[in-house]
């Protein structure tokens, strides 16, 4: 299947790892931009957002705490 996201955005939770980073890279690679969630900041999902470019950009909260989502 073939996707075209082209000037849409998302937003990846759990995108430091595993199945979110690559539904991330994949969104990234069918013309999104990206909205990379993670509990706490990391080094590797911001290197992450620069690989990917398009506008990526990295949004860190505590998705357990219930004033967090407010916060993205």
């Amino acid at each position: 299947m073939r996707l075209n996201l082209n000037g849409q955005v998302v937003l990846v939770t759990g995108a430091s790892r595993g199945i979110g980073r690559a539904v991330a890279e994949a969104m990234a690679a069918a013309g999104a931009g990206v909205g990379l969630h993670c509990s706490r900041e990391r080094r590797e999902v911001v290197e992450l957002a620069r690989s990917l470019g398009n506008g990526a950009g990295v949004f860190a909260a505590d998705l357990s705490r219930p004033e967090a989502p407010a916060k993205l």
